[in-house]
């Protein structure tokens, strides 16, 4: 059998299967198996092969943040959250971020996509900054809101048209 994700009638690639199972709309599991590029067998081969077949499944889940060093806040761990895809057009992330000077943010950001339509972002973010000790001179928080949107027109929806539009609303200092 052939294995490909190529979509034309004849494959210009394909991974050619001894044996193999087919689940269907689950799994393929195969036997020894080996690629074809244009018919002509290539020296990648596998003894055995596990290929997903679900369609349009997205997965949603925790993301890991990344840590450093952010200066006159301190350490922190940044974009530490949750993705969730929404739908076939939709996807959404809740994010926090925590800093050793007590300063703390969580955003929510979402992206759309309308294939051959158009695409953009959105993003709600709250968050409080602190700088020095509250028993010191030079102590300040800083709590801030911000929106940002932005939109843009697949090129391919009206050729010869071009639509693209951009909102931030929040404080100067953000």
């Amino acid at each position: 059998g052939k294995f490909t994700t190529c979509d034309a009638e004849n494959p210009h690639y394909h991974f050619y299967l001894k044996k193999a199972i087919l689940l269907p709309s689950d799994k393929i599991i195969s036997g020894p198996l080996y690629m074809k590029f244009r018919k002509i067998p290539t020296p990648l081969a596998l003894p055995f092969g596990w290929f997903p077949i679900k369609k349009d499944v997205r997965s949603h889940g925790i993301l890991l943040p990344s840590y450093g060093d952010g200066g006159r806040l301190g350490f922190f761990l940044k974009d530490f959250g949750y993705y969730l895809p929404m739908g076939k057009h939709w996807d959404t992330r809740l994010l926090f971020d925590v800093y050793s000077g007590g300063s703390w943010a969580v955003k929510n950001v979402s992206q759309y996509n309308f294939k051959y339509r158009a695409s953009g972002n959105f993003e709600l973010s709250y968050n409080r900054q602190v700088t020095g000790f509250p028993e010191l001179l030079g102590f300040n928080a800083v709590n801030n809101f911000f929106v940002r949107w932005t939109h843009n027109q697949d090129p391919r929806s009206r050729p010869n048209q071009t639509f693209s539009a951009s909102l931030n609303f929040g404080p100067t200092g953000n």
